[in-house]
Order: C-alpha cells, then sequence, then structure tokens
C-alpha cells in the first residue's frame, strides 16, 4: 500500500531484500494462497500467524531461471500498488471505510502467470485445479473471470 495508507492493526509483512518481497508478493497473492487463507482464516483480515505460514514453492527460490521469473512478477504486482488502483468499500451500520488493493482486477494476466508457476513448482496438474481455485474465489467478493495463462 502507498504510504499512510495502513492502519492499526494491519500486518505488514516483512522479508530479507527486495527480491524476496517480490516472492513473498507473488505467493501470497495467487489462488492456491486465497484457498489457503479461506480454509485457514477468514479469507478477509490477514494477521502474523496467516503471513508467516504461506507457502513458497522450493523451486522458486532454488531454480534460477524460476526464481528470476517469480521476482519478475513479484515486482509487477508491487509497481502495480498505486493510489489508483485502490478500492475504497463502505459496510456496516457504522459506515466503516476499508481500502483494498485488488491485484486479480489490475493484473489479471500477472496472476495467472503467477497461478501456473505456482502449481507447476508443486508438480500438480494445472486443470482442473486452477479452474476449481478461481471458481473458489469468485463465489466470495473477489471478481470473477481470469484469463487462463
Amino acid at each position: 500500500m502507498p504510504a499512510g495508507r495502513l492502519k492499526r492493526g494491519e500486518s505488514i509483512l516483512q522479508v530479507g531484500g527486495d527480491e524476496n518481497l517480490a516472492i513473498a508478493v507473488a505467493a501470497a497473492n495467487n489462488h492456491a494462497a486465497y484457498a489457503w487463507w479461506r480454509a485457514y482464516g477468514d479469507a478477509f483480515h490477514l494477521n502474523p500467524y496467516e503471513t508467516g505460514s504461506i507457502a513458497v514453492p522450493s523451486k522458486w527460490i532454488e531454480v534460477a531461471a524460476t526464481r528470476r521469473r517469480v521476482v519478475s512478477l513479484g515486482r509487477r504486482l508491487i509497481s502495480a500498488i498505486t493510489p489508483e488502483n485502490i478500492e475504497t468499500q463502505v459496510s456496516g451500520i457504522k459506515k466503516t471505510k476499508h481500502e483494498s488493493l485488488n491485484f486479480h482486477k489490475c493484473e489479471p494476466k500477472t496472476i495467472a502467470e503467477i497461478d501456473a508457476l505456482y502449481i507447476d513448482a508443486l508438480g500438480l496438474p494445472r486443470e482442473p485445479l486452477l479452474t476449481q481455485l478461481r471458481e473458489l474465489r469468485s463465489g466470495s467478493t473477489w471478481e470473477a473471470g481470469m484469463g487462463q495463462p
């Protein structure tokens, strides 16, 4: 989020170095991570336990070409963190404002490529898994209609 946008009680992902930050951002924003977040969290709040438990495939770290690609994609997501990509919603009786950055809306092709790299790194077949993960996400408050990688 741009400077000054985090509110009290929100988590900040802390990792060592720019490359590791890009990898962490990519890992946290793919559809498999969202499914994990839905299963083990509430799919809305993100606490330190959840940010510290997001899985990063070992191939993303150990295979140089894969690492370079994931770093590039993660940096693309980071560069999309701009005020114009932040959405504000008002909810509840108190009319509480919530800000969110939806990479799936502003960077759908990047997310699709990250999804493919994530599933491939786990050694799983892409389909029907990716379709099922995207349907899970579209059944929530997140937008549907992700393009294929």
